[in-house]
């Protein structure tokens, strides 16, 4: 391993402008410490000086202050390492989201803060290099590879301190780097924009779906149609098994709510169960073409008309609803579903503190509006059409965004390949 790092770094250091020199990453450090809590944690503390955590950081580099922590102050004056100052870099160093890391500019808000147990503080040395500047290129792909490939333990794994010694960063001459760093503000700040337009006509686009629908289930139509419950117009609502199957690397397709949440059956990234254990779980309910697959549990509300003939089986998370076909119309009950009218009864309905779940009682009291079944045809002819086409553009401006989420990676690494 030591050998083939030594070649990448060579042929990486070809490509570095002249006087650019390799650096340890703990010789550009004036310290690399980590916080640390009381003990319990800092839950429960609701006032003193605020403690920073991962769930603080995240991964475009932006701090999210939507939930505080905090550490009492006579802790603080005591903490002999973890206090936060203006150009530090922070760094998550171990769990999930090992490497996730921020800088702390003139627009933190706190005068006083600390970090805890699981994040390091990075002080630079700014006579060798300028803080933001090396922030971007940990916070960068080529950083955030040099993270990952120096992770280690297999439960709660990360990082030590012995990576600042392991990694290397290419270093521009001091009288370069203010020219190189202007130039990576003024690329970051137009991403900036391109990002915030990107989301922005997402958000239209959902905006647009919401309208649509609020236009076809308005109140001054759905007057003269009858209301009946989901458990009215079907000969079955239940749930998957109520056990977590054993996997294997080929067999039936298992499917969860991940596999429903664009509305659609995808079998992309499913897990698979054994034909035996199919046929057990089938014996409960067995989905068929025209049946109503259901999100119950975390994220509510999503129906998914199945549309194939392919075996599957389904997870506890997701509910089948057996409809009456003389009754109802698959496809118009599914653009019901996600009405306002219902999602408004779902909303109601959905129990839990944490993660919420819709219990099966629950869905079967869901009430829909129901005309006669020659015009649900109508609606949901109409409906597909108009939402597949805003569905077409707005998976048009995802893609968009996942070029755009790609591009500051891209600048970081021609900023420190060509300088200036």
């Amino acid at each position: 391993m030591s050998t083939l790092k030594a070649l990448a770094d060579q042929l990486y250091a070809k490509s570095l402008p002249p006087e650019w020199r390799w650096s340890k990453l703990a010789d550009l450090l004036v310290c690399m410490e980590s916080g640390s809590r009381p003990k319990g944690g800092a839950v429960g503390v609701n006032s003193g000086v605020p403690s920073i955590s991962a769930e603080h950081m995240t991964p475009q580099g932006l701090f999210d202050f939507s939930v505080m922590r905090y550490v009492p102050r006579d802790y603080y004056e005591n903490m002999p390492r973890g206090h936060i100052r203006r150009g530090d870099i922070l760094i998550v160093k171990d769990g999930a989201t090992t490497g996730k890391t921020c800088f702390v500019d003139e627009s933190f808000p706190f005068r006083e803060a600390v970090v805890n147990e699981h994040v390091f503080i990075c002080r630079t040395d700014d006579q060798k290099i300028l803080p933001r500047l090396l922030f971007y290129w940990i916070w960068g792909g080529t950083g955030q590879n040099a993270i990952r490939t120096r992770f280690q333990g297999a439960a709660i794994g990360g990082i030590n301190q012995g990576f600042a010694d392991s990694v290397t960063v290419p270093v521009p001459p001091i009288t370069e780097q203010s020219q190189i760093l202007a130039r990576l503000l003024t690329s970051m700040l137009y991403i900036d924009v391109a990002h915030s337009a990107s989301k922005a006509r997402i958000a239209d686009f959902a905006a647009l779906k919401s309208a649509i629908l609020r236009s076809t289930f308005a109140p001054e139509k759905m007057r003269h149609w009858n209301l009946r419950t989901i458990k009215e117009i079907s000969h079955l609502v239940t749930d998957g098994p109520h056990v977590t199957p054993t996997y294997v690397p080929r067999g039936v397709p298992f499917v969860t709510v991940t596999n429903i949440q664009s509305g659609c059956l995808n079998f992309e990234n499913v897990s698979y169960v054994t034909e035996d254990d199919h046929k057990q779980f089938s014996a409960r309910a067995k989905a068929e073409r025209g049946d109503i697959l259901y999100s119950k549990d975390g994220t509510l509300g999503i129906p998914c008309v199945v549309n194939t003939d392919r075996e599957f089986s389904f997870f506890v998370s997701v509910a089948i609803i057996k409809l009456k076909h003389d009754l109802v119309d698959p496809h118009f009950v599914a653009h019901a579903m996600t009405s306002p009218f219902v999602m408004h009864q779902v909303k109601r309905l959905g129990a839990g503190a944490g993660l919420k779940h819709l219990v099966l009682k629950s869905i079967r009291a869901l009430e829909l509006p129901c005309p006669p079944l020659q015009e649900q045809r109508q609606i949901a002819d109409s409906l597909t059409s108009q939402l597949s086409i805003v569905s077409q553009a707005e998976r048009a401006c995802t893609e968009e965004l996942n070029t755009i989420l790609a591009l500051p990676g891209a600048v970081i690494r021609n900023a420190f390949q060509e300088g200036v």
